[in-house]
């Protein structure tokens, strides 16, 4: 059997080629998905590791253990004292300093920053924040790309990026400002002190792997003296010191030493001295659940695809399966038992699973190293994949084979030879069981989450309720989908052979609805994440409208052609001048940066500041914003699912006109065209893409408006909306795929002449 098998899968192997592309999709997102993680937890080591490399101890914080009493502005206060500033009990950069007098410390880089504004010559940058560079550069942890660090008064080094957006090199001169407390969103401005500005000299440029570090760029403790507003010194420390031994040091002896200097500082600040290798692992398991989730989120979408690959194969297999029953019902004849026709088929499913595993799997990683050198040099990335990742990638894409083809393998085993040699087939039966224990899934979670929906503020419920009808939803599919198919048969124009392409597709029930089914979760799906931002946007936006009902406010009268120019500018819907300000009402939906443009417009023909007159308009962009970006990651994840099913379609139409070739090329014969051929076969294609369709948009709309009513609090009125241009761009979408999935298999067809096709043994 096995040389048969292998025969087999070599002389036609045209029949497997979707068949592979959709296991490999499916074994590539899921190799891809945990590859991620990998790479996220190896660029997180390589950051952690890279700023502290050139230390032996790091002294940070403590945040667990500190304990800060609350601090009241009180009148009397200083604001030239630091004290005042950041509280009595603050540790400041001169005290960690002082553990350079410890025995065997060689150097103490305490760091402390600043935000600043810079300007040069040619062009200005928002604002930076500026670290002190360390005394002594041998421990600084990043290559410089040229010069050097800076060293005296007036010297600064920048990382490579803010030398470009800049436009600066070494010896260019910039001038550092501090900006004013206002632009920096602090209370009580008229008290808060600041710095003087600056003149400095680029002495350096920092590679670019700098850019991961905290800081932009670096000055001297001098600089940053004058740019801030007390002595370097008395500001608070900004991030870990690091600190290297004298050779010959022994580190516990000098670690205890920090600790007990560390200790007898004033105030409740408890600190933490650690090797470079103990700080990163505590960042790693602090990180751990961060990272662990998003790996979580990106595995059950890469589950989806091979959801959706297990609906395609096991079609696949079932129509191959039903293709080859005289081939079957030979071997049968010939003394092959049924478990060795059993086998065959398993045996046939592996070796597919793994040849197009490993195509996917090698696809994906290799796509991961090719697009490494693409990424920004600034990009914190460092693409890194684990043999586990390898390894899992290929079990799910061939387990998820052979699972799939155990029902096909199961109805080979039974077959009776006398059928086979006929080539009659058992009438199609119900999967009573499957779509009993659907109900019982579909049902209560549909209760549950209607009732989570009325009642609001339920997310868990809400999400897990709305999975579950989900399951239940593609479990009952056999009950529902080929009445969809029929209904949607009986309406298709086109005469002829559009009842021909209805009466193909619902002839074989279980074929149209598992293909049906595969694009049913794609649509689905993407249904309901379109439904759950329209809702989730039009619900907070018209809260924020209630609270906010103005986004642009200039507090100032303006003459008419003022009013006119601002009524122009892009994004403004309406403007209405009152006694004391003038009100600009913006388009609803937009993001940030259409907002920020207008308010620049704005502010420049009213003489103000953008961001004095922007706050509430702002505000609605940035969770405009965070809905879409939210949107775009789920439907782009979502991306793989639906090609799957695609690849699902056009290989079991492809498999059923090769089934019906003398079925087809009988109606030829009795006097259909080629082009009728082709369009009844593009009609079948569309019927089963259209009930898809129309079932997953009501499913998806009810998931996605159920599941966000849920999740929203009841101070929060849930507006019920339809995202009419998403359900459009989805039935475009349902035609295209139609079309894409029946151009081969259409193609196929009318190329067979009639007699070649009568012919035909299958």
């Amino acid at each position: 059997m096995r040389r048969i098998v292998l025969s087999r899968l070599r002389l036609q192997w045209t029949r497997y080629v979707l068949i592979l592309l959709a296991i490999a999709v499916s074994a590539a997102f899921a190799t891809g998905s945990l590859m991620l993680g990998t790479t996220m937890q190896h660029s997180m080591v390589s950051t952690i590791a890279d700023s502290t490399r050139n230390a032996d101890l790091v002294v940070s914080e403590d945040w667990e253990n500190s304990t800060y009493a609350e601090t009241e502005e009180t009148e009397g206060s200083d604001p030239e004292d630091p004290e005042s500033l950041y509280g009595a009990d603050y540790v400041s950069s001169g005290d960690i300093k002082q553990l350079q007098d410890i025995d065997g410390v060689e150097t103490v880089w305490a760091p402390t920053g600043t935000a600043v504004d810079v300007e040069s010559n040619d062009s200005s940058s928002p604002v930076l924040y500026i670290g002190t560079a360390p005394e002594d550069p041998q421990i600084f942890p990043w290559e410089l790309d040229e010069g050097s660090m800076p060293r005296g008064d007036g010297e600064i080094a920048l990382n490579t990026t803010q030398a470009e957006q800049l436009g600066v090199g070494v010896g260019d001169t910039l001038t550092l400002s501090s900006p004013s407390p206002e632009e920096q969103g602090i209370s009580g401005a008229e008290s808060y002190p600041t710095g003087e500005d600056a003149e400095v000299t680029v002495t350096g440029i920092v590679g670019a792997e700098s850019s991961a570090d905290t800081y932009n760029g670096w000055v001297s403790p001098e600089v940053m003296s004058t740019i801030s507003p007390f002595d370097t010194d008395l500001l608070p420390l900004t991030s870990s010191a690091q600190i290297m031994l004298l050779d010959g040091a022994d580190l516990e002896t000098v670690r205890a030493d920090i600790q007990d200097q560390l200790e007898s500082l004033p105030g409740d600040t408890a600190f933490l001295v650690q090797t470079p290798q103990e700080q990163t692992e505590d960042a790693l398991e602090d990180m751990a659940g961060a990272a662990a989730g998003l790996s979580a989120f990106l595995l059950a979408f890469a589950m989806l695809a091979v959801l959706v690959a297990f609906l395609v194969i096991t079609t696949t297999f079932g129509v191959l399966t039903a293709q080859r029953a005289r081939e079957l019902a030979l071997l049968r004849c010939l003394g092959a038992t049924g478990g060795q026709i059993q086998r065959s088929v398993l045996l046939e499913a592996l070796v597919l699973g793994l040849v197009s595993s490993a195509i996917g799997v090698a696809a994906v990683v290799g796509a991961g190293f090719a697009l490494e050198p693409l990424l920004p040099a600034t990009a914190p990335i460092d693409v890194a994949v684990a043999p586990k990742d390898v390894v899992l990638g290929l079990v799910i894409g061939i387990l998820v084979t052979v699972l799939a083809s155990l029902g096909p393998a199961r109805r080979a085993m039974g077959a009776s030879p006398l059928d086979g040699m006929r080539g009659s087939r058992r009438a199609e039966r119900i999967p009573w069981v499957r779509s009993g224990f659907g109900l019982l899934v579909l049902i209560p979670s549909a209760l549950v989450l209607a009732w989570a929906a009325f009642t609001h503020d339920h997310p868990a419920v809400g999400v897990v309720s709305g999975i579950g009808a989900g399951v239940g939803l593609i479990l009952t599919s056999r009950l529902w989908m080929p009445a969809i198919v029929g209904v949607l048969g009986r309406i298709l124009p086109g005469g002829v052979p559009s009842r021909l392409a209805a009466a193909n597709a619902i002839r074989h029930k279980s074929r149209t609805t598992t293909t049906a089914t595969a694009l049913l979760i794609g649509i689905t799906l993407v249904t309901t994440v379109l439904t759950g931002h329209a809702v989730a946007q039009k619900s907070v936006l018209d809260d924020l409208d209630r609270s906010m009902p103005v986004d642009i406010t200039v507090s100032q009268q303006v003459d008419q052609d003022t009013l006119q120019q601002i009524e122009d500018v892009d994004s403004v819907v309406s403007v209405e001048q009152t006694d004391d300000a003038v009100e600009v009402d913006l388009e609803r939906g937009i993001g940030s940066t259409e907002t920020t443009t207008a308010a620049q417009e704005i502010a420049e023909l009213t003489d103000t500041e953008a961001y004095e007159i922007a706050a509430n308009g702002m505000q609605k962009a940035v969770m405009v914003d965070i809905l879409n970006v939210m949107l775009w990651v789920a439907l782009g994840l979502l991306a793989a699912a639906v090609a799957v099913s695609v690849l699902g379609i056009t290989s079991t139409m492809s498999l059923s006109v090769l089934e019906r070739t003398r079925e087809n090329s009988l109606l030829r014969a009795l006097g259909l065209s080629r082009a009728q051929l082709g369009a009844m076969i593009r009609r079948e294609a569309l019927v089963i893409s259209a009930a898809a369709g129309v079932a997953g948009a009501v499913a998806g709309w009810l998931l996605g408006t159920g599941v966000v009513s849920a999740m929203v609090t009841d101070t929060i009125p849930v507006a019920i909306t339809v995202p009419w241009g998403g359900l459009f761009a989805v039935a475009i979408g349902v035609l295209v795929v139609a079309l894409v999935s029946s151009a081969l298999p259409a193609r196929r067809a009318t190329r067979v002449a009639p007699v070649e096709g009568l012919a035909s043994l299958d």
